[in-house]
C-alpha cells in the first residue's frame, strides 16, 4: 500500500511540474501527448489485468494465486475444524 501510494503522488507531483512544461514548449499538441499515453493505460489495463467482477473471494484467489489455493483452502479447513472440535461450549447462564 505504501509502494502503490508513493507512486501514485510522486506521479501527481511529476505532473505538476512537467504539465506547464510541456503546454509552454509544444501548445496544444500536449494535449495529444496526454490522449495517447491514456490509450496506451487503457489498454495494458484492459488486457493485462485480470476481471474480478462477479466472482466469490476463493475464485479471485484462485486468478491470482493459481490452483495451490485449493490445498491451502483443505488445509485451514481442516484445521478449523480441530480448533472447533477443543473448544468448548460456553453457557451464558453460568454465574461468574
Amino acid at each position: 500500500m505504501a509502494l502503490e501510494l508513493f507512486a501514485i503522488y510522486g506521479s501527481l507531483i511529476i505532473a505538476a511540474f512537467a504539465n506547464p512544461i510541456g503546454l509552454n514548449n509544444i501548445g496544444w499538441k500536449y494535449y495529444i501527448v496526454f490522449c495517447v499515453l491514456l490509450v496506451v493505460f487503457f489498454f495494458v489495463t484492459y488486457f493485462l489485468f485480470p476481471e474480478t467482477k462477479g466472482y466469490s473471494l476463493e475464485e479471485i484467489a484462485r486468478v491470482f494465486d493459481g490452483e495451490d489455493v485449493e490445498q491451502e483452502e483443505r488445509i485451514r479447513a481442516a484445521q478449523e475444524g480441530k480448533l472447533a472440535e477443543t473448544m468448548e461450549p460456553v453457557s451464558h447462564h453460568e454465574k461468574v
